[in-house]
C-alpha cells in the first residue's frame, strides 16, 4: 500500500512539474484527438497536428469517407509554446487513411499560448478563447470558423487570413478583438457583428468575404480602434461603427472622411 501512494505521489508530482497531462499528450499524437484534455504550458513548437510518425492508424477515428478528424474540442493549451504548429487538414501519403480531414476546435483554451507562425487552417474553432495569445504571422485559410471566439489583447500582428481560390478565409462573426494588435495583418473574412473596440489595426488590411461583401461588416464595431493607414475593401461601414476611431491614411469605399492627421 505504502509502495501504490508513493506512486501515485510520484505520478501527481511530474504532472505538476509539467503542467500538463502526459497521457493526454500520448493521446493527442497516437489518435489525433484529445477533447478535454489538458496541454496546459506543453513545449510543442513545431508540433503537427496528425504527425504520420507518432500516429497509431488503429486509434484514429474515421468520417465516412475513411479521413482522419482530429478532435481537441474543450482541451486546456492556455499557456502552452505551440510556435510554427501545423493545425490543418493534411495528405502524408497515397493512401487515403492517411489523410487528416476535419480539425475540431470548439471551445478550446488556448489563452497566453504562443501560436506565433502557426498555421490554423480549415478549423472549426468557434467559442475557442485566445485571449492574451501570441499569434504572430500565423497563416489562417481555408474557410475557417472562428465564430463567437475571444482574441481580446491577443498579439495578432501580420497575420494572414485568405480564402484558397476565392470565397472566404476565416468566419469571425460575433467574436471579440477588443484590445488586440492587429498591425499589417490582412484578413479575408466575414466580420459580421465582430468587436475590434480599442484594437490597433494600423496598416492592416480588410477584405470581406466574396460570397456576401456588403453584409461581412454589418454590426461591426470599430470604437475608438486605431485604422491610421487601414485599408477597408467593399466595406459598408456607417459612422456609428466608427465612434471615436483614429482615422488617418485609412482607405474606406463609403462616403466617410479621415479626420484624424495632423
Amino acid at each position: 500500500m505504502k509502495k501504490i501512494l508513493i506512486g501515485l505521489f510520484l505520478v501527481s508530482s511530474m504532472q505538476c512539474a509539467l503542467g500538463y497531462n502526459p497521457q493526454d499528450l500520448k493521446r493527442l499524437q497516437e489518435t489525433c484527438s484529445c477533447p478535454g484534455g489538458d496541454l496546459s504550458n506543453a513545449n510543442l513548437s513545431n508540433f503537427k497536428l496528425g504527425d504520420k510518425s507518432t500516429l497509431n492508424i488503429q486509434k484514429v477515428k474515421m468520417d465516412n469517407k475513411g479521413f482522419i478528424i482530429c478532435n481537441i474540442s474543450n482541451a486546456n493549451f492556455s499557456g502552452a509554446n505551440l510556435q510554427n504548429a501545423y493545425f490543418s487538414p493534411s495528405d502524408f501519403g497515397p493512401g487515403i487513411h492517411e489523410k487528416v480531414g476535419q480539425i475540431i476546435m470548439q471551445r478550446t483554451n488556448f489563452s497566453r499560448a504562443n501560436l506565433a507562425n502557426a498555421h490554423l487552417n480549415a478549423v472549426m474553432s468557434d467559442y475557442a478563447n485566445f485571449e492574451n495569445a501570441n499569434l504572430k504571422n500565423a497563416t489562417i485559410m481555408k474557410g475557417a470558423s472562428f465564430k463567437n471566439c475571444n482574441f481580446s489583447h491577443a498579439q495578432m500582428n501580420n497575420i494572414s487570413v485568405s480564402p484558397p481560390m476565392g470565397g472566404c478565409g476565416a468566419m469571425f462573426t460575433f467574436s471579440n478583438f477588443s484590445h488586440a494588435n492587429l498591425i499589417n495583418s490582412k484578413l479575408n473574412a466575414d466580420f459580421t457583428q465582430a468587436n475590434f473596440s480599442f484594437a490597433d489595426l494600423m496598416k492592416a488590411q480588410l477584405t470581406p468575404c466574396d460570397e456576401d461583401p456588403k453584409n461581412s461588416f454589418k454590426g461591426t464595431n470599430f470604437l475608438s480602434a486605431n485604422l491610421t493607414g487601414t485599408t477597408f475593401n467593399n466595406e459598408n461601414l456607417t459612422e456609428d461603427q466608427l465612434i471615436n476611431a483614429k482615422l488617418c491614411h485609412t482607405k474606406l469605399s463609403s462616403s466617410i472622411s479621415n479626420r484624424d492627421c495632423q
